[in-house]
């Protein structure tokens, strides 16, 4: 015989395990190994002549249909297979899965023949279809190629689309906004935004590194910030992968963002060009020019703009120019205008210059000597300089500059001139006299007496060659000889108010949520006034002709302010200060209102009304709901993310809100708190009302869960209630053979969730019952199985045992009575002598029924929370229908703490906690101790720290992390990481 697959009809054949088959019941595909001396025969070759290949697998089931390919992938848990064969119409075909027989599929008159599965296939394993026929020419078999399909959970043979990179947008530098693949930004920390499938998880890359995840919403768009700035400039090409949790992943086109984060290279300022007078020509940098217009000339990056900046006398004077550099890195700039009225005097030019991505560099200075027309002519002296004046008459006495004004009717002249010139004084066109400058070029003068009033003095040098130089700048004396008093003290008259609701004019003493009014007032003509703010000088204004002055100080603190002001004349005289002007300023609310609490509700429906808390159930379609807020504050309930209504919240705080009638079932109203100034709350925590109006029941036999063996902390969600694994235990049965897993999987008849030592599961019901049944299996040795019932609140209602002396199948059931509901079955079975040789340890469920009935509801409420039958918590462990649980009972191996049991919990923290069960780098990378938090919408974290005014824990960002979307908070003074899911609360308390 030849080694190959061959069909045997077998008698008494015992399988792996060793359980005998139904004789000739169950035909095998064996695979046969015939040796002959030392080597093995050669395998029979399956695709021989006549052999009745597979062609095509037919996909029927979810959203990806039609043809499977060999080796593909399918949700159709029976998926029909088929091919053609020519001239065979009747032919039987046997199909065999994994070696085993399955079916028979006939060929019709047109040689076509197809075979569907009677039992379908079970998720997430290897299928290998073959077929076997008899040899028409012999008794041999033939055995076709094997045809290979996977099976995966419902739509997980989804073909997902390529992800893709939109833009990044700049939100850095002076230049900001979109940015597209090949484009240069200054941003290292860009926002990529782009498209994937709905809900998709995309992962971001900088070439192969992660830079993070976000998840796509429900319209399939995302957009991602990186936590960590990009490093280095030049091309990073970013891909996106966008992902589910089936394993399936599709790669975007790589997006080139070019990072420049350098100031531009090569800039100087090389040359100014004069063209006016008898030299013209370059002005090298610390040269002379009698050109006030020159053309300057330079270098910098290819395309920048260049902004040239003129200081005139260490800014007396400024302006800007601009030009653009031209693709070779240089340019020029022809001065159109110059600001400096004098012709002569230091001018000190510096270039900016910005690139593409607004990054900019600056030269260092070029400065030019400005002298008279030809005066740049080496042959004629340059104009003299006249730097100050000295008073040496009445109080006021000394050197004083240009535009200073004096009481002295001869103030003296000093300057400087060519060594050893001729210097001739004038006042305007009038020469006064003249001196001579010494060997240093120093000078001084001292005109006759001058009548009151504006004088501009200039001066000329004459060399011994007799050449004159150009008349110099002019320099401005005021002299008021006659005015010897002191103005008047001005006043201050009124302010304007230009902020807020309440605008215009108010006086002396009054209140404004305007933080720069304007002060208003009266001064002598033309008389400098100097406002302060107590003893602080704010700065200084002009009485106009007629004396009137107005003054807007910069932006002022909230109190009170009292304002002064003295006035000074020409003359140089101060008056005495003004009276004192009183404002009081208190700028507008900016601070949102404390988050609302809803503490509540009210029925006023059925045989059972009053008060209930967090978690109650009722038969009221339109339950009042009660809390508190800011005082008259808009308080807006919602339902998940629908707006029901909103309310005015009272002068103290207390609030209440009937919605419009509600549907059977669980609702969590949240709401929010809205101020005066507009400024909305944080939403507050989740508030569950139960609504049953009517008798409802179910029945769970659980031939429709498929499979499911327990793992430990498992959520598995079936029709009527979830199923929470804490323990998975062990099972043993059948000693040297069978070792059962705990597991919603197959029992004599039918599905059933098999329990072994160890298993402890919570049921979490979707409605709360009035009463509750179940089958129980054999209990026949040792076993303990024992069920406690909790209602919406997780108090304890009762807890039952049952053992061996319970008998064989048994029939538990419990009602509740005093209005109580049945939230929460906890089930668990113990066997302490489970290991013995001829034990059997494993029990099952089946068969529960849940029953509601609205009149098993009727009691009467005496306070918010009814009277507890048996309770596992002291009441002082419950806050706002929260129940308080420990770190200790919540953390799992994988260094995270799991508050999900579809209640409403609260986790009390401190750092020393947090520290304890953290580790580095356990879900980011970035070297700080971490420990996340998972649990229900509703679920509460308490931080305490020692000092609520200082922020000890700060929100960082956010990060997506085996498909859950985390808020970062770290700790300000130390590298520890809380990561808290998207929905549970975290609040910070003393």
């Amino acid at each position: 015989m030849l080694m190959g697959n061959y069909m045997i009809k077998t008698s008494n054949l015992r399988d792996i395990l060793g359980a005998a088959s139904d004789a000739y019941s169950s035909e095998y595909l064996q695979s046969l190994d015939i040796v002959r001396g030392a080597e093995l025969a050669p395998t029979v070759t399956p695709a021989e002549p006549g052999v009745v290949n597979i062609d095509t697998a037919t996909d029927n089931t979810g959203s990806q249909q039609g043809n499977i390919a060999n080796g593909g992938l399918t949700d159709d848990l029976t998926p029909t297979i088929g091919g053609h064969i020519d001239s065979a119409e009747g032919l039987a075909i046997r199909i065999f899965i994994n070696t085993q027989y399955a079916g028979t599929a006939v060929v019709d008159a047109n040689g076509d023949w197809s075979f569907t599965p009677g039992q379908p296939l079970e998720v997430n394993h290897e299928y290998i279809f073959q077929t076997v026929i008899k040899d028409p020419g012999g008794d041999s078999l033939l055995v076709s190629l094997p045809y290979t399909i996977y099976t995966v959970p419902t739509d997980y043979d989804v073909v997902i689309d390529r992800p893709v990179i939109d833009a990044a947008t700049d939100n850095a530098g002076t230049i900001v906004g979109e940015v597209y693949s090949g484009g240069a930004s200054d941003d290292t920390t860009p926002t990529f935004h782009g498209s994937a499938d709905a809900n998709a998880v995309v992962r971001i890359y900088d070439g192969a590194t992660l830079l993070g995840s976000v998840q796509a919403n429900g319209s399939g768009a995302w957009s991602f910030t990186p936590l960590t700035p990009l490093s280095g400039d030049g091309t990073h090409n970013i891909t996106v992968r966008a992902s589910f949790n089936s394993g399936q992943e599709a790669t975007s086109d790589t997006f080139e963002y070019i990072l420049d984060t350098r100031g531009p290279g090569s800039l100087a300022i090389t040359g100014a060009y004069d063209d006016v007078g008898s030299v013209t020509g370059n002005v090298p940098d610390g040269g002379v020019t009698d050109d006030k217009l020159l053309t300057l000339s330079g270098t910098a990056e290819a395309g920048c703009m260049v902004t040239i900046h003129l200081s005139v006398n260490d800014g007396q004077y400024t302006k800007n120019y601009i030009t653009q550099a031209d693709s070779n890195g240089y340019w020029t700039y022809n001065m159109e205008s110059n600001p400096y009225p004098s012709t002569e005097g230091t001018m000190v030019f510096t270039a900016t210059a910005t690139d593409n991505v607004g990054n900019t560099s600056t030269s260092a200075p070029y400065t030019v000597n400005l002298v008279g027309s030809n005066e740049d002519n080496p042959s004629v002296p340059d104009a003299p300089l006249i730097y100050n004046y000295y008073d040496d008459v009445g109080a006021s006495q000394g050197v004083d500059g240009n535009g200073g004004t004096t009481d002295d009717t001869t103030p003296t002249l000093n300057g400087r001139a060519e060594a050893n010139s001729v210097v001739r004084v004038y006042d305007g066109g009038t020469l006064l006299g003249s001196t001579i400058a010494n060997s240093s070029g120093l000078w001084s003068f001292t005109p006759s007496t001058l009548g009151d009033g504006r004088h501009t003095f200039t001066a000329t040098a004459t060399d011994a060659a007799g050449h004159i130089s150009a008349q110099s700048g002019g320099f401005v004396i005021n002299i008021y000889a006659a005015d010897t008093t002191a103005p008047d003290a001005p006043v201050i008259s009124n302010y304007y108010d230009d902020v807020g609701p309440s605008q215009g004019y108010d006086g002396n003493g009054g209140t404004t949520d305007d933080t720069t009014p304007t002060l208003n007032g009266r001064a002598e003509a033309n008389s400098v006034v100097r406002v302060y703010d107590g003893g602080t000088l704010l700065g200084s204004t002009i009485a106009n002709s007629s004396g009137l002055w107005s003054f807007t100080p910069s932006t002022l603190g909230d109190g009170r302010h009292t304002f002064t002001a003295t006035a000074t004349d020409a003359a140089g005289h101060i008056s005495a200060q003004s009276g004192g002007f009183v404002i009081n300023i208190y700028a507008a609310d900016t601070t949102a209102p404390d988050t609302p609490v809803i503490s509540n509700y009210y029925d006023d429906v059925g045989p059972s009304q009053g008060y209930d808390g967090n978690g109650g159930t009722t038969d009221d379609t339109t339950p009042t709901l009660n809390g508190r807020a800011e005082a008259n504050s808009v308080v807006r309930v919602y339902e998940g993310s629908t707006l029901l209504g909103s309310t005015i919240a009272n002068s103290s705080g207390e609030w209440s809100f009937t919605p419009s009638t509600l549907g059977d079932g669980r609702h969590t109203f949240t709401a929010t708190a809205t101020d005066a100034a507009g400024h909305v709350s944080a939403q507050s925590g989740g508030f569950v009302v139960n609504v049953q109006t009517s008798s409802s029941s179910f029945t769970e036999d659980f031939n429709c869960a498929g499979t499911v063996h327990f793992g430990n902390c498992g959520v598995y969600h079936l029709n009527h209630f979830d199923v929470k694994v804490y323990n998975a235990g062990s099972c043993f049965y059948s000693p040297g053979f069978n070792h059962y897993q705990p597991a919603v999987s197959q029992k004599p008849g039918s599905n059933a969730m098999i329990f072994g030592n160890g298993t402890t599961v919570t049921l979490h019901m979707d409605h709360a019952l009035s009463s509750l049944s179940f089958q129980l299996g054999d209990l026949t040795t040792s076993e303990c199985f024992q069920v406690s019932y909790l209602n919406e609140r997780g108090q304890l209602l009762a807890t039952e045992t049952y053992g061996k002396a319970s008998g064989l199948l048994t029939t538990v059931s419990y009602t509740a009575t005093g209005g109580e509901h049945i939230a929460t079955v906890q089930m668990s079975l113990t066997n302490s002598h489970w290991w013995a040789s001829n034990s059997m340890t494993y029990t099952w469920v089946d068969n529960i029924v849940g029953h509601y009935a609205p009149s098993a509801c009727a009691q009467t409420f005496s306070s918010v929370v009814s009277p507890l039958m048996q309770t596992t918590t002291s009441p002082d462990q419950e806050s706002n229908g929260h129940s308080e649980v420990s770190l200790s009972q919540v953390i799992q191996n994988n260094h995270h703490a799991d508050l999900t049991n579809h209640m409403e919990d609260k986790l009390q923290l401190t750092l020393n906690d947090i520290l304890s069960e953290a580790h580095p780098n356990l879900f980011v990378g970035d070297g700080n101790q971490q420990l996340a938090i998972t649990g229900d919408k509703g679920d509460v974290v308490e931080l305490k720290v020692e000092d609520l005014s200082h922020n000890e824990w700060q929100d960082v960002g956010q990060v997506v992390t085996g498909g859950i979307q985390y808020e970062i908070y770290q700790h300000a003074a130390s590298s520890v990481e809380l990561l808290v899911q998207h929905g549970v609360e975290l609040h910070q308390v003393a």
